[in-house]
């Protein structure tokens, strides 16, 4: 009897320890974050979404849908202490040089999502603003027009928001915040939190920008009144959530040699777009 004991005790531990080294094996698989920030783009096939550690400069990663694909994008702890995509929405890949136009992504009109028209190359059409309400991001074609705007909500007023909670949402006054693609928490950036990461990075000029944590590269802006690129190469303009009066929007003009904080413009303008975390 006691040998009999012995031997199912001796083969029930034996059983433990083999299961406790698969899972291990599993855990180790699974939990291993890429570090390596060019790797961790929209190229990437690794599925596993890592947020950077607490150090400003880590690397992490998320994984989202985008223009009906599967995605990773870079992530990185910036200086203000808040995890922020390491590369503009609609870029190949976090940017390699300020110049770099793989880095550049798409350019979008404040308050709207990506329903095409934010798209780089080719250019959307340029569609009259009395075609559609100027003021009126709901008045859309169904569809997901890629038709470009030039009056894009040009009788915008202050307390207009970003912050729709889908497409199908939109009001008057509340468009769809497209870094809500990228899952809880994240957003477009305050005017308040752009100036809080360019403060806090040392942000004053193309080259700071480039070189701080956020790899932010020149891709220029979609102008008003046509399809036209206008600087790239040699300014970057992005777009916060904080809305001023007459059709005008806050963001942070990065160029050769100054930042404007708290710039404010027409929000027909298409500018690159960083999302950040709460």
């Amino acid at each position: 009897m006691k040998k009999n004991l012995l031997y199912l005790l001796l083969l029930t531990g034996l059983g433990a320890l083999l299961t406790v080294a698969a899972c291990k094996k599993d855990d180790d698989k699974n939990t291993t974050p890429n570090n390596n920030n060019n790797n961790n783009n929209s190229n990437n096939n690794n599925n596993t979404a890592v947020d950077p550690a607490i150090t400003p400069g880590a690397a992490g990663s998320v994984v989202f849908s985008y223009s009906g694909a599967q995605v990773t994008y870079a992530t990185v702890r910036a200086k203000d202490g808040k995890i922020w995509l390491q590369q503009n929405l609609g870029a190949a890949r976090v940017a390699t040089s300020a110049t770099d136009a793989s880095a550049y992504g798409d350019l979008y009109q404040w308050g709207r999502w990506a329903d095409g028209h934010q798209v780089r190359t080719p250019a959307p059409a340029v569609k009259s603003p009395s075609t559609l309400s100027a003021n009126n991001p709901s008045g859309l074609p169904s569809g997901g027009s890629a038709d470009y705007i030039s009056g894009w909500w040009s009788s915008g007023v202050s307390s207009d928001k970003w912050t729709a909670s889908a497409p199908g949402s939109v009001t008057a006054t509340n468009g769809y915040d497209p870094c809500k693609a990228l899952g809880t928490g994240w957003h477009m950036p305050s005017d308040a939190e752009w100036t809080a990461v360019v403060d806090e990075e040392g942000i004053t000029n193309n080259s700071t920008a480039f070189s701080s944590n956020l790899k932010i590269p020149t891709g220029g802006w979609r102008l008003t009144n046509s399809a036209s690129i206008s600087s790239a190469g040699s300014s970057s303009w992005y777009w916060s959530s904080t809305a001023t009066s007459a059709g005008v929007a806050k963001g942070v003009w990065i160029q050769a040699g100054s930042v404007q904080k708290s710039y404010g413009d027409t929000r027909a303008y298409g500018t690159s777009v960083r999302c950040v975390k709460d």
